[in-house]
Order: structure tokens, then C-alpha cells, then sequence
């Protein structure tokens, strides 16, 4: 036992000690780093559930349309937008914009709408919480108020039996989604760039999140490790260029820390073949010149 609970240790130190440089949890709203994940949506993409004229573009009266997001890029989807239309005759009508999270993870709300029936006085009925509304150039963190369900971007509930709700936090061009994401042992911190959201529709652009929270660092000062192609089917080639690193221990992990290869490098370059791992974000770790190296490689 004693010797397990040393190895579980060690583990943890090992990838202390691998971060180059050490950072608090966050990630800026808009922007992204290195050590970041990073896709650009080409083009926008639409969520719709009505056409302009307010008509239904799918089978009436209930109308959805979905759009998974892969935050991190460990090929999991970590939340879905939604864009709902429901029609109730003269009963209701009701529009919606939401994201959920997906695997316990959260969304960044702002605050919890109420909304009343119709009585006199009026009778609270339920809560709604709405997506908080970051800016270009916001932190998030770890001080939102974060919540592992569905929260709302927009609505408009028009019902005969309450007092009509409505609320639009993402109304300029451009606003940020804050989103955190569980893994073994760390928490990430992302976002989501949505424009112009309406009750029943808005354009995703682009997201961003964390690898790690204490953003293993890539080796900059130094190019002598380069990995190639990247992304890759799964084979890959480590170019050693300047032999810094020659019999050094070379090990790959993958998104929930589990080394999954190693080997010694006593070449300048080493073919690396993971055609039978799964398609995902994996870390190339090593040691150079007494510092501790990570570069990523993505297998697709």
C-alpha cells in the first residue's frame, strides 16, 4: 500500500514538475495561447429553429436544431447548442436559445429569471438561468456562479396561463459563453464566440479552451524538437535536430493522463506508430538540456 500510494504520488509530481510555468485557472474571453485549444468555425454556422418569416424549418408543432461542441478537441462532445421553436396553438408559443453540458461539465450563468402566472397578485412559477454574457478580453474562472445544466442565451415564453418571460443576454455582435470542463485531476476553463443570438437562432464562430490548467508550456526557447505531421493519421515522425536530446526517455500521454508510450531516443529521428489509439489530443513529453519538454500531437 505504501508503495502504491508513493507511486500515485510520484505520478502527481511527475506532471507538477513537467509545467514549465505555472498559471491560475482561467482562460480570456476571445483570445487563446499556445497551450490552448483552438477551432475556428469555417463558416459561421447557423442554429436555427424558425426561417426569417417565423416559420418552422422542421416538423411542426415542436421545431430543434443542435450543435455539439468539442471543446478540448478529445474528439468528446462537451456541450450542445440548441435552438428550439414550439407552437401551442393559442396556448403557447415559445422560443429558445440554450446550451447543456455534456459529461459533468458547466456553463457560466448570470442570473436566475422569474417568471409569475397570472393571479392577483401574481404566483411565482419557475426560474430560468441565463448564460453569462462575457466580453472580449473577460477572465473566466473559477468566481462565476457555474452550473452542470442547461442554461439559456435567449428565450421568449408566450403562454396563456403566465406573464410572459423573455430575456437576451448575447444581443450585440459579438459575446462570449463561459464553459469549464472536468477531467481526471484538473479543471478546464473555455469559451464559446456566439453572434447575434435571437430567440430561435444564433451564429457560432469559433471556441477556445484550456489543455491543462497549469498550461504545460511548449518548449519555445528552444526548436530542436519538432513533431510531424501534425495532425496525423497516428504515425508521426520526432525530429530531433541538434541531438539534445539523444538517449533521453520519451514518453506520450494522453487527455486523462494515462501514459500510453514510451521509449528511448537514440536517434535523430524517431517514427512514432499509434494507428491503434484512439483519434484525440495526446502529449509528447521529454527532457531537454535538464528541462522538461511537452508538445502536443493530435490524431484524427
Amino acid at each position: 500500500m505504501t508503495d502504491m500510494k508513493t507511486k500515485s504520488l510520484s505520478t502527481f509530481l511527475f506532471f507538477l514538475c513537467c509545467s514549465v510555468n505555472v498559471f491560475s485557472q482561467f482562460i480570456i474571453a476571445g483570445t487563446h495561447g499556445t497551450n490552448d485549444y483552438y477551432h475556428d468555425i469555417i463558416p459561421d454556422t447557423s442554429v436555427y429553429a424558425t426561417d426569417p418569416n417565423g416559420q418552422p424549418y422542421y416538423s411542426f408543432p415542436s421545431n430543434t436544431h443542435d450543435f455539439l461542441i468539442d471543446l478540448n478537441g478529445d474528439y468528446i462532445n462537451d456541450f450542445k447548442l440548441t435552438a428550439i421553436y414550439a407552437n401551442g396553438n393559442q396556448w403557447y408559443q415559445r422560443f429558445y436559445c440554450t446550451i447543456t453540458p455534456l459529461n459533468n461539465n458547466s456553463v457560466a450563468v448570470s442570473q436566475f429569471d422569474s417568471c409569475f402566472n397570472y393571479l392577483t397578485p401574481p404566483v411565482f412559477q419557475y426560474l430560468t438561468p441565463m448564460a453569462k454574457s462575457f466580453s472580449y478580453n473577460d477572465s473566466i474562472n473559477k468566481n462565476s456562479i457555474w452550473i452542470d445544466s442547461t442554461a439559456y442565451l435567449a428565450y421568449n415564453n408566450n403562454d396563456a396561463n403566465y406573464i410572459d418571460c423573455y430575456n437576451n443576454s448575447f444581443t450585440t455582435n459579438t459575446e462570449y459563453v463561459g464553459l469549464k470542463i472536468l477531467i481526471p485531476n484538473d479543471t478546464l476553463y473555455g469559451w464559446i464566440k456566439v453572434k447575434a443570438a435571437k430567440y430561435d437562432s444564433m451564429v457560432v464562430q469559433e471556441f477556445a479552451c484550456n489543455l491543462f490548467s497549469t498550461n504545460i508550456a511548449t518548449y519555445q526557447n528552444k526548436s530542436s524538437l519538432e513533431i510531424y505531421p501534425n495532425p496525423s493519421c497516428g504515425k508521426f515522425t520526432v525530429d530531433n535536430n541538434d541531438l539534445k536530446i539523444n538517449n533521453n526517455d520519451f514518453e506520450i500521454y494522453n487527455v486523462l493522463g494515462e501514459k500510453i508510450y514510451s521509449a528511448r531516443i537514440n536517434t535523430k529521428k524517431k517514427e512514432i506508430d499509434l494507428l491503434n489509439k484512439p483519434k484525440g489530443l495526446y502529449f509528447v513529453k521529454t527532457v531537454i538540456e535538464n528541462e522538461s519538454v511537452t508538445k502536443k500531437i493530435i490524431i484524427e
